[in-house]
Order: C-alpha cells, then sequence, then structure tokens
C-alpha cells in the first residue's frame, strides 16, 4: 500500500464513518423511538405489506433463520385478544424459512400484530411485527381505497399526523402509499417518523418506493425499512401489483414482464396498479397548471397522440418511449381499472376510455406546487371494476387541485376513552367540503356495567359492540354533513352535576399584570365550553379573554382526550385595578352549568414569617434588617432573604451553624412566602480541647527505593489507534522494500 493508497483507504473509511452517523442519529434529537429494520427477521408479513387473510386460512411466514432453526411458534394479537396459530410446515429456500400457520376461525375480524418465536442454535427467539395480519370474515364486494403519495418525512411530519387522525374517521379498507416516504433514504429519522405514524392507525397499510426512497441509485435502505420494491396482494375479487419506478420513472422490461405474469395469473380480479412516476401527467414548472386531466380516447398502438401529456421520463426525442407503449399495453390488455401514482406534487385525473383511471394525487407531506394543499383521496372499486371517486374529485374532476385537505377534519372526546368511565363523549368538527355519511367513532367505556345498559346521546347509522378484558369497545358509525359540529355521547345515567371550576391566581404584586390558570373539569358526560372574563371597578361590563382549545396533533403529539380543559390566563397591566375579580361560567355536555367568581384580586396576601434559633436569641437579619429570635412578623407575599449567622458567641459560648431543621444547609436562604412559614435554625456548641503531651519522635525507617512504573497508562483507544497507525507505517516501510 503506497501513501496515495493509505490516503484513499482513510478518505473511505471517513466517508463510510460519516454515513453510518448521519442514519444512525439523524439531523435532528427526537422525541420518537428509533425504528428497528422492518425486515432484518421477518420479511414477510409485513406492517408496510399486510397479509389480507380469511379467518381460518394459512398465513405464510418468511424467517430469515438458520437452515438448523426448529420448534416454530406463532401468535397474533389485537386489542381484541389473542389466539396461538397452528402451526402446519416449513421448508428452508436460499437462505430463508417458509413457515405456514391456520388462524383460528372465530376472532374478531381485524389487523393483528404477529409474534413467531423458534429455537436457532439453542437459544430462544421470539420477534413480533405489529400489524401485519389482516384477518377477514368474507372478502369485501368493494374496496375502499385511501390513496396518499409523496410524504417526504421528516419534513412531511405534522400533515401526515393530521391525515392519519382524519383517516381513522373516513374508515377505508386499506391505505395505499405511492412513493417518497422519507425526503432522504438514509437519514433515519424519517423512518423513525413512518414507524411512529403507523402505530397510530388500524388500517392496512401498503407502501411502494419512490425517487427520493433510492440513495444514489440504490434502495438497500428502504428494503430493509420500508419493505419490498415489487410485490402483489390479492383479496378476493382484487388484485393490487404495486411496482419501483426507480429514479426517472424508466421502468426495466423484467418489471414488466413481471408485472404482466401476476396480471395473467390473475385473469378475473378487479386490478389495481400502483408506482410513483405518474404516465399522463406534467411537472407545474414547465405548464404552470394549465395541464388539468381530462377524458381520452385511444390505444396503445397510437400512444402518440398523446405524446403532449405523457410524463417527461416517458418520452424519448418527442415520442412515447417503449416502456410507456409497453406500459399502456400491459394496462388496456389486462383491463387495470385503477392507476395510482405520485411524484408531480399536484392532483391530476385521466379517465381512458371511460375504464382506466389514471390517478395521480398531490403530497400528504412534500413540498406544495402553487395552488395545492396537503391532501389525500378516497376512491371506491367494486367487483365489476366501476371506480367511484370521493366528493372533491368529482366535483372538481379535471379542475384540480381536487383531493381532500388533510386541515378541516377534526375530532375529540371529552374524557380519557380508556375503558375507566361509564360515560364518554365525542365532538365532530367537519369543515371539509363533503358529507361523511359513515364517520367512523370509537368509544373505550367501562365493563362494570353491561353493554345493553350503555345508549348514546345522538344515534348512529349503525354499531358494533366488543367487550375485552379492558372492557367494551363501541364503535359506530355518524352520519356528518359537511359544516356540522355535533356532540355524541354514550352513557350509563343521566348527568346532573355540574362542572367543577378551579382558579389559581398568582399573589398579585403592586404594579404587575395578574397571572394564573383556570382549570374545568367535569365527573359526568364531560365539560362542553366555558368562557373566561374580569372586570373591576371602573368597568361598566365584564370583558371576555381569548382562548380556542383544539386538539395537538403533529409528528410528535397526538393528544385527542380532554378529561379537563384548562387555560393560562394574563389580565393586561393596565386592567389591574382595584375590585378586579375574575368570572368562569362552565357548561358540560349534558347542559349542567356553573358559574364561579373571585375575590378582589387586588388585595394584597399577608402571611406569617417565624424564624427561631436552637439556642434562641442569636440575632438575625430578614432582608437585610436585624431582628433577634425568636422572630415573627405578618408580610407581604413575596420574596424574603433571611441570614443567620455562621458562627456566634452567646453567654460566654461559641457555636457554629448546623443547617435549618428542614434539611437546608446554607446559612443564608430565599423564603417565596405564599403561606404561613415557619423556620429553624441549628447550631452546634464549639467544646475546645486541652492540647495533649507531646509523642517522643522515633527514629525515621529507611526509606524505600521506587520501584519503576509502567508510566502513564494510555487509554484503551488511543493505544488500539496507535498499533493501526504502527501497523499501517510497518506495512507501508515493508512495500518500499
Amino acid at each position: 500500500m503506497n501513501g496515495k493508497s493509505i490516503r484513499n483507504y482513510v478518505t473511505v473509511a471517513l466517508l463510510a464513518a460519516a454515513l453510518i452517523t448521519a442514519f444512525s442519529h439523524g439531523p435532528m434529537a427526537l422525541a420518537v423511538p428509533r425504528a428497528d429494520e422492518m425486515t432484518n427477521v421477518v420479511s414477510y408479513p409485513l406492517p408496510s405489506l399486510p397479509e389480507p387473510l380469511l379467518l381460518g386460512g394459512d398465513l405464510r411466514v418468511e424467517v430469515k433463520a438458520g437452515s438448523g432453526t426448529t420448534g416454530w411458534e406463532a401468535m397474533i394479537s389485537s386489542r381484541f385478544g389473542s389466539a396461538n396459530l397452528e402451526y402446519l410446515n416449513s421448508s428452508y429456500v436460499k437462505n430463508k424459512w417458509q413457515v405456514y400457520f391456520r388462524t383460528p376461525s372465530d376472532l374478531t375480524p381485524e389487523l393483528y400484530d404477529l409474534t413467531i418465536s423458534y429455537q436457532e442454535g439453542g437459544e430462544n427467539v421470539e420477534y413480533t411485527h405489529p400489524k401485519c395480519v389482516w384477518l377477514q370474515e368474507d372478502w369485501p364486494k368493494e374496496l375502499i381505497i385511501s390513496h396518499i403519495t409523496d410524504i417526504h418525512l421528516q419534513h412531511g411530519r405534522d400533515p401526515f399526523a393530521k391525515y392519519i387522525h382524519q383517516v381513522k374517521m373516513f374508515d377505508p379498507d386499506l391505505i395505499i402509499v405511492t412513493g417518497d416516504i422519507v425526503q432522504t433514504e438514509t437519514v433515519a429519522v424519517g423512518w423513525d417518523y413512518l414507524r411512529h405514524e403507523m402505530d397510530r392507525i388500524d388500517v392496512p397499510f401498503y407502501l411502494l418506493p419512490g425517487n427520493h426512497d433510492h440513495a444514489g441509485g440504490g434502495s438497500l435502505i428502504y428494503q430493509r425499512y420500508g419493505g419490498p420494491l415489487n410485490y402483489s396482494i390479492a383479496m378476493g375479487d382484487f388484485l393490487f401489483v404495486a411496482f419501483d419506478s426507480q429514479l426517472e420513472g424508466q421502468e426495466w422490461i423484467n418489471q414488466f414482464q413481471w408485472v404482466e405474469s401476476v396480471l395473467q395469473r390473475n385473469p378475473g380480479k378487479v386490478k389495481i396498479l400502483g408506482w410513483h412516476h405518474p404516465l399522463f401527467s406534467s411537472e407545474y414548472e414547465e405548464d404552470e397548471g394549465l395541464v388539468k386531466g381530462s377524458y381520452l380516447n385511444g390505444s396503445w398502438e397510437a400512444l402518440e397522440a398523446f405524446s403532449d401529456i405523457l410524463y417527461p421520463s416517458w418520452v424519448v426525442d418527442g415520442e412515447p418511449s417503449n416502456a410507456a407503449v409497453e406500459m399502456l399495453r400491459i394496462i388496456q390488455q389486462y383491463d387495470v381499472s385503477l392507476i395510482l401514482t405520485g411524484h408531480v406534487h399536484r392532483d391530476m385525473i385521466y379517465v381512458l376510455n371511460d375504464r382506466h383511471y389514471f390517478v395521480t394525487t398531490g403530497p400528504v407531506g412534500g413540498g406544495l406546487t402553487p395552488g395545492q394543499y396537503h391532501d389525500s383521496r378516497t376512491i371506491t372499486l367494486d367487483s365489476e371494476g366501476n371506480v367511484e371517486l370521493d366528493a372533491y374529485a368529482q366535483a372538481g374532476l379535471f379542475n384540480p387541485p381536487n383531493s381532500i385537505p388533510v386541515d378541516g377534519l377534526n375530532y375529540w372526546y371529552s374524557s380519557a376513552n380508556d375503558w375507566m368511565e361509564s360515560a364518554v363523549t365525542a365532538t365532530i368538527e367537519n369543515d371539509l367540503d363533503m358529507d361523511l355519511p359513515r364517520a367512523k367513532l370509537e368509544f373505550h367505556v367501562s365493563s362494570k356495567y353491561a353493554v345493553g345498559d350503555y345508549q348514546f346521546s345522538t344515534e348512529p347509522v349503525e354499531y358494533e359492540t366488543y367487550t375485552t378484558d379492558d372492557g367494551h369497545i363501541f364503535v359506530a358509525y355518524f352520519n356528518v354533513p359537511t359544516g356540522a359540529h355535533m356532540d355524541v355521547t354514550l352513557f350509563v345515567a343521566e348527568d346532573d352535576l355540574p362542572p367543577e371550576v378551579l382558579v389559581d391566581v398568582s399573589d398579585y404584586v403592586e404594579g404587575q399584570p395578574v397571572k394564573g390558570t383556570v382549570t374545568v373539569s367535569d365527573a359526568g358526560w364531560g365539560v362542553d365550553t366555558y368562557t373566561v372574563s374580569y372586570v373591576n371597578d371602573v368597568m361598566a361590563t365584564w370583558e371576555s379573554l381569548d382562548y380556542s382549545f383544539t386538539p395537538t396533533i403533529n409528528g410528535d403529539v397526538y393528544d385527542i382526550t380532554w378529561p379537563e380543559l384548562s387555560y393560562s390566563f394574563t389580565v393586561p397591566m393596565e386592567q389591574v385595578l382595584p375590585g378586579l375579580k375574575m368570572k368562569v361560567e362552565a357548561v358540560d355536555h349534558a347542559g349542567n352549568t356553573v358559574t364561579y367568581t373571585t375575590e378582589d384580586l387586588t388585595q394584597l396576601s399577608i402571611y406569617t414569617l417565624s424564624v427561631d434559633t436552637d439556642p434562641f436569641g442569636i440575632e438575625i437579619e430578614v432582608d437585610g434588617k436585624d431582628e433577634g429570635t425568636p422572630y415573627s412578623e405578618e408580610l407581604e407575599a413575596g420574596s424574603y432573604t433571611v441570614n443567620v449567622p455562621e458562627d456566634v458567641s452567646l453567654s460566654g459560648k461559641n457555636y457554629t451553624f448546623a443547617g435549618w431543621q428542614d434539611g437546608g444547609a446554607d446559612y443564608m436562604r430565599v423564603v417565596d412566602l405564599d403561606e404561613d412559614t415557619s423556620l429553624t435554625a441549628n447550631y452546634d456548641e464549639v467544646v475546645s480541647e486541652e492540647p495533649e503531651e507531646p509523642e517522643e519522635p522515633e527514629e525515621p525507617e529507611e526509606p524505600e527505593q521506587p520501584q519503576p512504573t509502567g508510566g502513564i497508562p494510555l487509554p484503551t483507544p488511543y493505544a488500539a489507534l496507535g498499533l493501526l497507525v504502527g501497523a499501517l507505517l510497518l506495512y507501508y516501510l515493508n512495500s518500499r522494500k
């Protein structure tokens, strides 16, 4: 190895270390846990690729384990309970195990966690994948899809969190995400946020990659943290095929061959294709929004008729590429009903021959083109292949943006909704320009009452009940028109008790604003609204303080339960006048009201400060004034400095400060006087001792000669570095011989 080679080696090592550091830590500290590699043990099924099964069906599990692995066991679990699976058989193929289990037929249809355990190398191994087994009672006759794309995590984490909140109420059958999951594939924080948000939802989640999910042309990190690049999922009458359009949308011919082979094996199914780069669209920078989608008539055999609306990746020298022709041939020959894409960060819908819907959706979290907003789509497919778009798309089919904004639908609970209460109230605000005929809400209530004892204040369209170890779950569906603000209470008994109000106000200090906190709670149906106002001796009417409360939903916090409402207020200095009072008026969801008014807040609070010493009679200082002990005085609320001497003589005896009776060790302390306070300073007497007779000095012993030592110990990392440098230097010198 010559000097240049050494420099090259060191450079590569430093670059590798930098890449590892970037992926391991990311650019910022997080409130979310680090994501495990999704495919490092169980590579199928995945949280990003759940397996749809009928109850009692056979589950295939792919496990990366040694060839001698034995003792296969599996369990699935959800909020509705858990069950062990029946082991059927297993085989070891291409360094991976294919293990088959049978699911029970008496479980509640739901998205389940999978836990698999086995013995490998004499050790027990257990591994869990959340929400990766999708059990259904019957195959659906129609499929409701929520389509999102271009999350661009970490940057898109807040709008993505709002989408997760919203889509729970939409209650689709599955979510399909068409690429650009993360902003940069090698930055771990994006994958962390993905797993963090996926944990909040119980809807099957299917990912496929986009160009941002490929680092420098590779896709190894996506495959480890996101899932496979190409796959297909069959669900009764429906087939979804996902594949990777790579960096520029130029799919390889072997991908087309694979797609066609999957479609050939499923001739009678309603087909959905998903990839990242659209076939029909353009960049906003090229057309400034003039391309809006349309109805098309034509064929792959005359694709040149569509050259002006093909995305640039599908065009070569002004003509449709072979890849574009091949793609459209497959779509038409195999009667693909729905084609889902993203990438261009804008809404675009083309309908070919009234049969093939090419649907491109704007970003749910990525950067916005002019006029676009963060969004999603809801698309319904029936078993005949008919496509029904959501109200936004229907209203503006070829007038984008025409997708559902992630803002505009909100809901929260006026209790913890945690199976502890016998009444839970939900509030829904629908500011979307669409009705919600089946908006889903879940109520978690106590099982100390029977299911039949509960009733709704607003009757749902329908509801289902489940009893678990935690309590009862009511899954209810409501008709929520656009513009509606509605409250729904699930309860056992009527609520005739008013809310409780607590006003905590800081002590009045002359010349400063008055600050405090209002807390309103209700043990029955929950707090609906409250108002906070103030008045003083020169005001003719009460002045309201502005406040609002909404759920906190972002990439780090998901807070939609409000068992109590709190509001921190400040009365402006110019209004802090004699006679200042606060008033709180609160209403609960049962209509009970309460009004609470404070006394005059400008009255100075007076408390007693008492200081003693042991022994008593020692002089002290209180705010710089000399005082004798025991000391006691009524003072205005505030901060006071108490100083006691460190050493003192009293009645011919010497004392030294030993500490305060409440544990303080500093002879000077600051007291925040907001209540009557008593202090005692303890002293120890200093006793002088008679000097002892000096002892005769002993003969000095001959000093021992110092033994040689190993020098200054060298820390292990530096020693290792030295060995490495020495080895490289030795190699270098030998190579010159």
